[in-house]
C-alpha cells in the first residue's frame, strides 16, 4: 500500500495557481486533459475525468499525489476533527475489613499496541488484621507513586480512600520514557488479594472516559506525515543523510480529514491482490471546513457520486 498524505493550511480563498505554482497552504484536485492537468470542476464525472490527482501548494512548488483512475476508487470518506480522549477509570477496593495478615497487588497493563507481550507495571503491600479497603488502596498508592508506571499516571495519590485511579498519558503529555504521546493508552488492571481467613476482595470499575484516538490531532498528523516522507518524497532515512523534506502539519494546529483510495492504474482486472495494490491518500485541512477545504470536499463529492459514493460533509 502507498501511502500519502497532503496538508492544507486553511487560506480562506479558493485554490489559486500563480505562474502554475499553488499558493501556499492550498489544496486542488486536479484531472487529466489531452492538453495536461487542469483544475478539477463541477460537473466533472469518471466520463469526462477518469484520472485525478491531488495537488499541495508551497507558494514555490506543486507537491502532487499519483494520478488515480476514478473507475478504481475504492473509497471515499471523513472526519471531523474529533479530540482524544484518554483512558480514565476509577476502581474501588471492596469493603471488607482483613481478619488476618495479608497482601494485595494491583497490576497495570499497557495493551495499546495491541499485541502481546504489553508493557505491565505491579505493585504489592503487606497488611495487618484490622486493615480497611481504604488502608490497601493508600498503600498500594503510595507504593505507585514512589514507583510510577511509565505509561501511566495515578490520579488518587493525594486522596485517603478505597479508590486507585489510573490513566494513560493525554496525546501531547510527556511520557515517563521521555516521549511526546502520540496515541492515547489504552489500560487493563489486574488485582489479587491474599490471606489466610477472608475471601479475597475484588476491585469494581467505574469508567468515566474510554480512551479513542479522535480524529485530525495535529501531533497525530505531523506524525503520519513524517512517516510517509517515504513514500512522498523517497526519503527513507538511508545512512541518516540530512535530507528529512519538510513537514506542513503544524502540532499546535487541528485538522479535518479527508480520505481516498484506489487500486492502482488496471488493478481492478488484474490477477494481482496484495496490499500494495492501493493508492492512499488523506488530506488535512485546518479545522472548519473553511472556504479552501469546502472546495475540495464539493469537487470530491461531486467527482465520486459519479461512481456511487454518497457525500462527505464535514
Amino acid at each position: 500500500m502507498a501511502r500519502h498524505i497532503y496538508v492544507g493550511a486553511e487560506s480562506g480563498s479558493v485554490a489559486n495557481y500563480i505562474n502554475g505554482v499553488l499558493t501556499s497552504g492550498e489544496i486542488d484536485i486536479q484531472k487529466m486533459t489531452p492538453s495536461g492537468p487542469a483544475s478539477l470542476v463541477l460537473g466533472d464525472t469518471v466520463a469526462t475525468a477518469p484520472q485525478i490527482r491531488v495537488v499541495q501548494g508551497n507558494g514555490t512548488t506543486n507537491i502532487v499525489s499519483p494520478w488515480v483512475y476514478g473507475r478504481d476508487l475504492i473509497d471515499w470518506s471523513g472526519r471531523s476533527y474529533t479530540a482524544a480522549v484518554i483512558d480514565d477509570i476509577t476502581y474501588t477496593v471492596s469493603a471488607l475489613t482483613a481478619t488476618a495478615a495479608g497482601e494485595a497487588t494491583i497490576k497495570f497493563i499497557d495493551k495499546t499496541n495491541g499485541l502481546e507481550p504489553f508493557q505491565m507495571k505491579s505493585w504489592t503491600v503487606s497488611y495487618a488484621v484490622g486493615a480497611t479497603a481504604t488502608n490497601i488502596a493508600d498503600a498500594l498508592k503510595a507504593e505507585i507513586i514512589a514507583d510510577p508506571a511509565k505509561f501511566a499516571i495515578e490520579l488518587q495519590a493525594a486522596t485517603s480512600n478505597a479508590t486507585i485511579q489510573p490513566t494513560g498519558y493525554a496525546i501531547g503529555a510527556v511520557n515517563g520514557y521521555g516521549n511526546e504521546t502520540v496515541k492515547s493508552v489504552i489500560l487493563d488492571v489486574a488485582f489479587e488479594d491474599v490471606n489466610a481467613v477472608d475471601a479475597p476482595r475484588t476491585l469494581s470499575a467505574a469508567i468515566a472516559t474510554s480512551p479513542t484516538d479522535g480524529a485530525g490531532d495535529g501531533i497525530f498528523v505531523k506524525l503520519m506525515e513524517e512517516r510517509n516522507h517515504g513514500t512522498q518524497f523517497g526519503y527513507y532515512l538511508r545512512g541518516h543523510l540530512p535530507n528529512t523534506p519538510v513537514s506542513y502539519a503544524v502540532k499546535t494546529t487541528n485538522y479535518d480529514m479527508w480520505h481516498l483510495a484506489a487500486t492502482k492504474d488496471g488493478s481492478s482486472s488484474s490477477q494481482i491482490h496484495g496490499v500494495d495494490n492501493v493508492i492512499d491518500i488523506t488530506i488535512a485541512n485546518t479545522v472548519g471546513s473553511g472556504v479552501n477545504a469546502l472546495q475540495v470536499e464539493n469537487l470530491l463529492n461531486a467527482y465520486c457520486a459519479s461512481v456511487g459514493f454518497g457525500p462527505v460533509t464535514l
